[in-house]
């Protein structure tokens, strides 16, 4: 964990501080553990279905039900050499059955793609979807116990780069967006990051879109109605 974050570190300096902060899914939280670690360095922060608080609201990431036990990860971790194979990851992702409404409901296209434009779009995210990234296990062991088995971000036990994060250090103002319909991170775990956060009440918006969770980031209707109100929000 510490190493993504000192990557992070050293973008943002490189770039110059304070700067504005928008993080998707994990990228999420994420970004707000990096602006809780150092407040000065953020001007602005946008969460996009970020689980926050995992016990605010059960997800098929949270559930009991959820296969992913420390027995699965070990062997996962034992079959990647040190590594957890994104292969292995894809295989296990909560998604539809069929890929032609996994498609459909991701990009919100409305039906099978028809036209050029859609059938285009439709392959360039069947390639994003099939290029799954391999992670660290020691880094995949830490995001499965410190947030889904012991909800440190939300009880404010969360170590970063040397110190315990405390959410109510945040005063940042703070954008969050979550999906009607996202069983990953479900609305209640995003917004539950306004109660935990010191940012006054008038420097938080949020927004339910009617959707899943990959909508969130690529779906027509959301990119056309949600983000627009996101970026105009950033420039206040």
């Amino acid at each position: 964990m510490n190493t993504q974050l000192a990557a992070l570190n050293v973008v943002i300096d490189d770039i110059g501080s304070p700067l504005d902060l928008i993080g998707l899914c994990q990228g999420g939280w994420l970004s707000l553990v990096y602006a809780a670690r150092f407040p000065k360095k953020v001007r602005r922060l946008v969460l996009a279905g970020a689980p926050v608080d995992i016990k605010a609201e059960l997800s098929l990431l949270s559930t009991p039900a959820n296969p992913m036990t420390d027995v699965l990860i070990d062997e996962l971790v034992r079959l990647g050499d040190g590594l957890v194979l994104g292969r292995y990851l894809a295989a296990l992702w909560p998604r539809e059955l069929d890929e032609t409404s996994n498609v459909i409901k991701s990009l919100q296209i409305g039906g099978p793609p028809a036209t050029d434009t859609e059938r285009c779009t439709a392959a360039n995210f069947a390639r994003w979807s099939r290029r799954a990234l391999d992670l660290p296990g020691p880094y995949y062991r830490q995001v499965f116990d410190w947030l889904y088995h012991e909800n440190r971000l939300a009880v404010g036990t969360f170590p970063a780069l040397g110190r315990r994060i405390d959410l109510r250090n945040l005063h940042c103002p703070l954008f969050l967006l979550a999906g009607a319909h996202d069983v990953i991170a479900p609305p209640a775990q995003v917004f539950a990051a306004a109660s935990l956060v010191a940012t006054r009440k008038s420097d938080i918006e949020t927004a339910l879109a009617p959707c899943g969770h990959f909508a969130l980031f690529m779906g027509k209707s959301t990119l056309s109605e949600e983000w627009p109100h996101i970026a105009r929000w950033l420039v206040k």
